[in-house]
């Protein structure tokens, strides 16, 4: 890729965060657009989370985009410039499962965050919304892939009948970056295959008797 850069930050701090957005902007002069996608998961059962379990998915999942994203509105509104902010969630904001108390409240407190930033910031012509990926097959770009025994599970209620490959986000990331996306905001794009729309394991429900 060209004119792409890498930089080591830790967003869970002010200084952190507000260094790589000022970085960012010496360097090309603008931002236009913020992913946050820094994220990360632990299955812990609830009774055996620590505090430092549950402050450090939350320091990352929740805080991390809180400090960037006041950095770069704020980076925005001093330039007149308008920006998009996409927030990456997880279908976990809708529903948990065992294991992940820590990892679920952080993205449903993010969703949150989405909305009530995209009522602020509204008026300084900088739109937030949020893409909610299903279980991801990362095996794909070299990632570790999903327990197979899950994945089994998982499917039988995915409509579609396959986990997400990370083509199926990035369209959503870039939809919700473009011009096409202008007048959306506050928003979440599920890509989950239809997982969080409901059962899809069960059969039709028998007529009632009489």
């Amino acid at each position: 890729f060209e004119n792409v850069e890498a930089h080591v930050a830790d967003i869970s701090t002010r200084t952190g965060a507000d260094d790589l957005i000022g970085e960012t902007q010496r360097r090309f002069k603008s931002i236009d657009v913020l992913v946050n996608n820094a994220g990360t998961a632990q299955n812990t059962a609830f009774l055996e989370i620590s505090e430092t379990q549950w402050d450090g998915v939350l320091d990352t999942n929740l805080k991390g985009p809180f400090l960037t994203s006041q950095a770069f509105a704020k980076q925005a509104i001093a330039s007149g410039r308008s920006g998009k902010i996409v927030n990456i969630l997880s279908g976990n904001y809708l529903w948990t499962r065992a294991g992940a108390a820590h990892y679920s409240s952080s993205k449903a407190a993010l969703e949150m965050l989405t909305r009530s930033m995209s009522i602020e910031l509204g008026s300084h012509r900088i739109n937030v919304n949020g893409v909610a990926p299903g279980l991801m097959d990362l095996a794909r770009r070299g990632g570790s892939g999903p327990d197979q025994t899950f994945v089994d599970i998982y499917l039988k209620d995915v409509p579609m009948g396959r986990i997400g490959h990370v083509e199926d986000v990035t369209g959503a990331v870039l939809f919700m970056a473009s011009t096409q996306a202008d007048f959306i905001t506050g928003s979440t794009i599920l890509v989950d295959g239809g997982y969080s729309a409901g059962r899809a394991d069960l059969p039709l429900a028998p007529p009632p008797e009489g």
